[in-house]
């Protein structure tokens, strides 16, 4: 249950449960920057352009926990990574309201997929 207090650390989009759905199937259940599939627990409601006070529903994406983390940490540690992962994932949303997939999941599942079979040859 969310308290008064947090219920002002972001808009009422973030904590809309329907909106949260709608991105999950947009995205369809991956990662909007790898397209790596989510796991429901361990996966984190990220707000792209890193403001938690814009709380335009296209400001929202599912990243898994680790690379959430890892792009937060870019935001301050290295601007030029974050701003270049904003563009990405803002990119990525646009591509996928078109019904397309993102160029980048292409890439890195295409990445996998060569060093799956390199363990196996």
């Amino acid at each position: 249950m969310l308290n008064e207090k947090n219920k002002r650390r972001y808009g009422p989009n973030f904590y809309n449960q329907e909106l949260r759905k709608l991105k999950w199937n947009l995205q369809k259940g991956r990662d909007m920057l790898t397209g790596i599939k989510l796991v429901k627990g361990n996966s984190h409601y990220h707000h792209i352009d890193y403001d938690r006070f814009n709380d335009n529903p296209d400001n929202y994406c599912w990243l898994t926990a680790k690379m959430h983390m890892k792009i937060t940490a870019n935001q301050w540690s290295n601007p030029t990574i974050g701003i270049n992962a904003m563009l990405l994932l803002s990119n990525n949303l646009d591509i996928l309201k078109m019904g397309k997939i993102p160029q980048s999941w292409k890439i890195i599942n295409q990445s996998l997929y060569h060093k799956i079979l390199e363990r196996f040859s």
